[in-house]
């Protein structure tokens, strides 16, 4: 079974691979990808879109900036519901651990665009979701994105402190130019999704919720937010709720 296994998600990345080269549009992806995972039991369907969703992640991560080709097969999914954002966003490494700054830029810029629609289906997930497991889903990839860009968010800021430094003792070359670019993005978009995340009244629902199951994921997040909290607001969450 294992080896059957393999062979799809290999398959998977085929079909992948080919709809990409041709730049097929994302109705014929999807439903290429449709079809191979219908011969699948639950448990394996899932496993191999565990799989296509770490694929995509990495394939996003390939270049200055997401393929928007690859973006548009991301939204079709999940009008669709050929697999969750959940899923997808559980592909993401949101631990403690160091990445790549260009890593770090596609993983927040993947986060602001597509934020709106993990707050959707978090939302309708969690209240109608039977189990307390399945319900604390949604809103630990909440709580997990909410760290990652608060953290990175400090380290961003150091880095325009450091560029503005750079600029008064030399000048600024070309590669420098772009890498201020790149980092005043990352500081925009990371402000956008921490007062979202702080201020949309589902999102502050759903990780109130999560504070109460996950309690160290809270506090870890809570301890990222002090080192930017000159730059992002948080009075619904972390001050209403100390």
């Amino acid at each position: 079974l294992s080896f059957l296994l393999c062979m799809q998600r290999d398959s998977l990345a085929e079909v992948l691979s080919q709809c990409w080269n041709q730049r097929t549009g994302a109705v014929e992806w999807a439903a290429a990808t449709e079809a191979l995972l219908t011969t699948l039991s639950t448990s394996d369907r899932e496993a191999a879109i565990s799989r296509l969703c770490a694929l995509l992640v990495e394939q996003l991560s390939v270049g200055p900036s997401p393929s928007p080709l690859l973006l548009s097969y991301l939204s079709h999914a999940f009008a669709t519901r050929l697999f969750s954002i959940r899923a997808f966003f559980g592909a993401f490494s949101f631990e403690d651990a160091p990445i790549k700054p260009q890593r770090v830029w596609i993983t927040v810029s993947l986060a602001r665009e597509f934020l709106p629609v993990l707050l959707i289906d978090s939302w309708a997930h969690g209240r109608t979701s039977p189990t307390e497991t399945q319900a604390s889903q949604p809103t630990t990839t909440l709580l997990r994105v909410g760290f990652f860009v608060a953290k990175h968010l400090a380290f961003a800021l150091e880095e325009e402190r450091s560029h503005e430094d750079n600029a008064n003792d030399v000048g600024v070359d070309v590669l420098e130019a772009r890498r201020q670019r790149a980092t005043e993005e990352l500081i925009e978009w990371s402000t956008d999704i921490l007062s979202t995340l702080f201020e949309e009244r589902r999102a502050v629902a759903l990780i109130l919720v999560e504070r109460q199951r996950e309690p160290s994921a809270w506090e870890s997040l809570i301890r990222a937010l002090a080192n930017v909290k000159h730059i992002v607001t948080t009075s619904s969450l972390a001050s209403k709720y100390p």
